[in-house]
């Protein structure tokens, strides 16, 4: 499992931000990645509309299955189809 930071600092690079992205951090905990260039914070882990728009530029197939609550992505990446699946937990959110 990668930490918080990890993810930011990949999700970053995925969609292009990588040369303008310094990480916020609060401690020893990363809260967010700040984009120079747009002067603004980016996190798709906590903030919904940042998530959004990663899974829209990345061409994300988002599904969301009631019966089993579970998420699951399909995307094409480098090496063809990516496709992963989470229980949604108590939180459908």
């Amino acid at each position: 499992m990668k930490t918080d930071k990890e993810l930011l600092i990949l999700a970053a690079k995925a969609v292009g931000y990588g040369n303008q992205a310094l990480l916020i951090t609060s401690g020893e905990k990363t809260i967010g990645v700040y984009l120079k260039e747009m002067h603004v914070k980016w996190n798709p882990l906590t903030d919904d509309d940042d998530a959004l728009r990663l899974a829209v530029d990345l061409d994300m197939d988002i599904s969301v299955h009631c019966v089993d609550k579970t998420v699951s992505v399909t995307t094409i990446g480098n090496h063809g189809l990516i496709e992963c699946e989470e229980n949604q937990g108590a939180d459908k959110h």
